[in-house]
């Protein structure tokens, strides 16, 4: 059995970065890793798309030269079309030497018109938003004009449609809406994953338990305004007022749309000794903040796109690096499993820095083996090995 894993993959350069440096194209990857470790299938590939180009478990670097070379002056928007569909007819012919076919959901009705005519082919569709949570967010999207939005919404209507109807398995993030029940016995659910191997476990930092001089606060994320990073700013400027004997700094690492915003909280409210922004790191460099670190900081702003739950990447990967995080919404594999999260509400009220830090605290006393305790449960129970088994059992149940 061989299995291609399809992906629309924009790298277009964005903010100084790749947007190859997502979590979308990693999580490929990883995804091939667990398949194949899975022992079902003697042939795993990620095959990803940008426009007429197609690259086959291609590194980082090699798409990059590609994109750079071919893809620096503006494409016209019917030539964008054209090559779109050039590029999905290259993956309908790589297609012809696999049985299996797994594809995110994508907008492009064509590769969809081209892939469901194989009749002897399993189809897996990944969709990573419900219809529901798709329609809310773009009704609330007040860059898109109204008219359009209605079109936007309908043609996401008829290619849900078309492809709950014809594929064999949908695999869904989260929860299903009032149009995935129609199909309940096709959805399979399931939450983000991670590679935890690819994680370097944390060093402990704090050596004098009992005298605490100072903690340091991480932020990692392509930073927007769902990652709530201002309500740990509002909470530091309410903490420093009180004239506090423990030192508390915010490393912010990143880049992104939020980021003028946040430095212009930082000088607001005189927080430029304690808070610092170190641009995108990866590698040793990201490895050597997290060994200073000694909280993590996930998404608190969520509800700024009316969701209460979520699957987050980064506070996977903070896990299985075995650092205590604080996150601002209802994580199913998380809450109640471990005691290792602090949990603020779901609104835009200023962080509590002096109830975190009790927290912490508590955390030191009470369990001092804390980071391999996370390692350990980020192995177990949100690693990608473990998130594609429910999806396994239903291959190997409609296989028999």
């Amino acid at each position: 059995m061989k299995l291609l894993l399809i992906n629309k993959l924009d790298v277009r350069k964005k903010d100084n970065l790749f947007l190859i440096h997502s979590g979308v194209y990693k999580k490929m990857l990883d995804l091939k890793e667990a398949f194949f470790e899975s022992n079902i299938f003697s042939k795993v590939d990620v095959a990803s798309v940008y426009y007429e180009d197609v690259f086959i478990n291609e590194s980082k670097s090699h798409v990059e030269e590609t994109i750079n070379k071919k893809y620096n002056k503006k494409i016209s928007f019917f030539d964008q079309i054209k090559m779109r569909n050039e590029g999905w007819k290259k993956v309908y012919t790589i297609s012809s030497d696999y049985d299996y076919i797994y594809i995110r959901y994508s907008s492009d009705i064509y590769i969809y018109n081209l892939l469901l005519k194989e009749k002897n082919k399993y189809f897996i569709t990944e969709v990573f938003t419900n219809a529901k949570a798709t329609y809310r967010e773009l009704l609330n999207d007040k860059k898109i004009k109204k008219s359009k939005k209605f079109s936007l919404l309908a043609r996401d209507l008829f290619l849900r449609n078309l492809i709950y109807k014809k594929t064999n398995v949908i695999f869904l993030i989260g929860e299903m809406s009032f149009y995935e029940k129609k199909y309940f016995n096709k959805v399979v659910l399931f939450n983000n994953g991670i590679n935890v191997k690819d994680y370097k476990i944390k060093k402990d930092r704090i050596k004098d338990k009992q005298n605490i001089k100072n903690i340091n606060l991480i932020g990692v994320a392509h930073i927007n305004f769902w990652h709530g990073f201002d309500r740990i700013l509002e909470g530091m400027k309410n903490y420093y007022k009180r004239n506090p004997e423990i030192i508390v700094n915010f490393n912010i690492v990143g880049e992104g749309e939020e980021l003028s915003n946040l430095k212009k909280l930082v000088n607001k409210y005189n927080l430029n000794k304690y808070v610092f922004f170190l641009g995108y790191k990866e590698g040793k460099d990201l490895d050597e903040i997290f060994d200073n670190s000694d909280i993590a900081i996930g998404s608190l702003g969520l509800h700024r796109l009316n969701a209460n739950k979520g699957s987050v990447l980064k506070v996977r990967e903070y896990c299985a690096r075995g650092i205590p995080f604080v996150i601002g919404y209802n994580d199913e594999d998380i809450i109640s499993k471990i005691p290792y999260y602090y949990l603020v509400p779901a609104d835009d009220s200023p962080i509590n820095i002096v109830n975190m830090l009790k927290w912490y605290k508590k955390i030191l006393s009470n369990n001092p083996n804390y980071t391999y305790e996370l390692r350990e449960f980020a192995e177990k129970h949100l690693s990608w090995k473990a998130k594609i088994k429910p999806l396994i059992n239903r291959i190997l149940e409609e296989k028999t």
